[in-house]
């Protein structure tokens, strides 16, 4: 069975099940509340188990699975096997989507009447980043008797310390943005015209500090590797 590939459905399904309590909820029955906060609970926790069975695979050199022997190989040092978790695509949007969960565990505890239908509208991009994980995760395998013997490792630009910490860094920033679009939307659905900016506010300057660091830590990794002439 191809575990990876299972974790990420049982994710996509919690996320649907999570997105229709959380409407339900809002829609007046306060019975589905529960059931929704559970089932984001386990989508998180199948993100979760997800992200760390891919790193296994990616230090034993799986290389049944396509994503692994795209990304990295014998030769790579166990740093680069580590970031190579974000290497390409796929693994990208699995690293995007267990970052917004993380933060939508966070939003979920806030004490606010915007809270909930602010939950409704942060699963939506987990549904889609789900969507995105089941038909092209990065649990994709070769037929049998294609294997290849080793993998074909980062590409070299890539391979640079700053490649282990500058794209999770950009990503918190990306999953910390969902958090003020909910909210607002929320507000939007609630008529709350003014008390959103409140809840909002300390996710806008976590999301702008994030990106403005990963920007800094990008522009020092391109000067380093490419040079540009010192422009």
């Amino acid at each position: 069975m191809n575990l990876g590939q299972f974790l990420t459905w049982i994710a996509f399904f919690a996320a649907l099940a999570s997105g229709l309590a959380w409407l339900a909820a809002n829609g007046g029955r306060e019975s589905a509340l529960r059931p929704a906060r559970i089932a984001y609970r386990i989508q998180w926790l199948a993100l979760s188990a997800a992200a760390a069975f891919l790193w296994f695979v990616m230090f034993r050199h799986d290389f049944h699975y396509q994503y692994v022997a795209s990304y990295s190989s014998f030769a790579m040092p166990a740093h680069f096997i580590f970031s190579a978790f974000w290497g390409g695509q796929e693994g990208t949007f699995l690293l995007w989507a267990l970052l917004t969960a993380t933060l939508g565990l966070v939003l979920m505890r806030l004490r606010h009447p915007l809270t909930d239908a602010a939950m409704a509208f942060l699963n939506l991009p987990l549904i889609m980043l789900g969507l995105v994980s089941v038909m092209r995760g990065p649990f994709l395998m070769f037929p049998p008797g294609r294997v290849p013997p080793d993998g074909q490792g980062l590409n070299p630009l890539l391979q640079d310390p700053w490649m282990t910490i500058h794209p999770p860094v950009l990503f918190i920033g990306f999953a910390a943005l969902t958090v003020p679009f909910a909210v607002a939307m929320a507000a939007m659905v609630k008529r709350d015209w003014d008390g959103w900016v409140k809840v909002a506010l300390p996710w806008v300057g976590l999301s702008t500090a994030m990106l403005a660091t990963g920007f800094i830590m990008g522009g020092v990794w391109a000067y380093r590797v490419l040079g540009w002439g010192g422009y």
